[in-house]
């Protein structure tokens, strides 16, 4: 009760058992791996960080893409996850963008299109870790360049 942990306790991942039991109280069967639902759960539980996809570059940074079906927003809002949705890596110094539903296929298209040839990559700190700090400091960091981003993509 008190958060203490005992000897053979589960690791548990609390923000996965948070939004499952949060899909388990919407009604879905996190059982059913069938489920495009659970699948999509499942994937926004996974993208929920995108440490693996930016910790290359400091210049490297994701956000929602803002074409989302109607059904899919509603999913992510009623579970309060938003890495449901499809993922965009960006590159603030040269402007480059890569769009997938999945934030793995997103930095591996990124990469190789990009990255890969680039004269400028410069790898994060060895200690550098992502959490809402830092996402909140790069939100502000990036608000001027992710609305002329969306001006220019979707006409926002």
């Amino acid at each position: 009760m008190s958060g203490e942990r005992v000897e053979g306790d589960p690791e548990h991942d609390l923000v996965r058992q948070i939004i499952e039991n949060r899909a388990a109280g919407l009604g879905i069967d996190m059982t059913d791996s069938e489920d495009l639902t659970v699948k999509l759960v499942r994937l926004g539980i996974k993208d929920i960080s995108p440490e693996r996809a930016i910790k290359h570059c400091e210049h490297a940074f994701v956000s929602i893409s803002g074409r989302v079906p109607l059904s899919t927003s509603t999913l992510a809002g009623l579970l309060q996850l938003p890495s449901i949705n499809a993922k965009v890596i960006h590159c603030d110094l040269h402007d480059y963008a890569v769009e997938s539903r999945t934030l793995d296929t997103a930095i591996e298209h990124f990469k190789r299109k990009h990255c890969d040839t680039c004269r400028d990559i410069s790898p994060r700190t060895a200690d550098w870790r992502y959490s809402d700090e830092w996402l909140e400091q790069e939100n502000q960091k990036h608000a001027e360049f992710m609305a002329r981003f969306y001006r220019k993509r979707y006409g926002i």
